[in-house]
This record gives structure tokens, C-alpha cells and sequence, in this order.
């Protein structure tokens, strides 16, 4: 069974969903665009590439607001997944990392659930 997200998209739904770690809010553009994939995709992407990449934004103290620079975003989402199976050391930080960020975004993933499920008619 092969990705059903192609990479422009996956690209896409990397920088969106970022900005919401740098205080960005979703606006109903955007939440259309996203309502095009599969929600259950969504949400491994939010936590298992995006989180991952940009939940260390929720813990400093002087984020970064306004958004991230999308080539960044992209940049570091990639290193981050090509490094994730480079050893067991590495797969184990990634996921002891996948785990601590997923717990911290949390809320934002809630939020954004809302915002896919709310008038899914227009």
C-alpha cells in the first residue's frame, strides 16, 4: 500500500502545520486544504514528523512567533526522518523524542482536530 500524500503535498501540510508551533493561527484555507487528506494522516504526520521537528518551539523561552521559514521546516523534517533509522541509538532518540513532543502538542493537535471536524459541509 503506497503513501496516498505525494511529496508537494506532504510539503505542504509540513509548513502549515509547523507555523501552529510558532503561534500561527489556522485559517480556513488552510483547514480546507488539509480536509483533502485522511485525517488518521494527518495526525502521524503532525506528531511523527512535524511535532518531532518543531514541539522544542513550546519549550523555550523565546520562541520563534509568526511562523517558521518553510525551508527550514523542510529541511529539518527530512534530516530528522533520514537520521531516524541510521541505528538503534538514533531510531531509540527518535522516538523517545516522537514520545516527549507528542505529549507537549498535544493541545495543538486537539485544536486542529476541531478546527477538520467543524462544518466539514463548506
Amino acid at each position: 500500500m503506497g503513501d496516498p500524500i505525494n511529496n508537494e503535498d506532504r510539503e505542504f501540510i509540513w509548513t502549515l502545520l509547523a507555523d501552529a508551533f510558532a503561534g500561527v493561527q489556522f485559517d480556513d484555507e488552510g483547514i480546507d486544504k488539509l480536509r483533502k487528506f485522511p485525517i488518521r494522516e494527518i495526525r502521524r504526520i503532525f506528531f511523527r514528523e512535524v511535532a518531532v521537528a518543531c514541539s522544542f518551539n513550546l519549550t523555550i523561552t523565546t520562541p520563534e512567533m509568526g511562523g517558521f521559514d518553510p525551508q527550514w521546516v523542510k529541511a529539518e523534517i527530512s534530516r530528522v526522518l533520514s537520521n531516524k533509522n541510521s541505528s538503534y541509538l538514533t531510531g531509540l532518540a527518535f522516538e523517545t523524542k516522537a514520545l516527549f513532543s507528542g505529549c507537549i502538542s498535544f493541545g495543538l493537535w486537539r485544536d486542529l482536530k476541531t478546527l477538520l471536524n467543524a462544518n466539514k459541509s463548506h
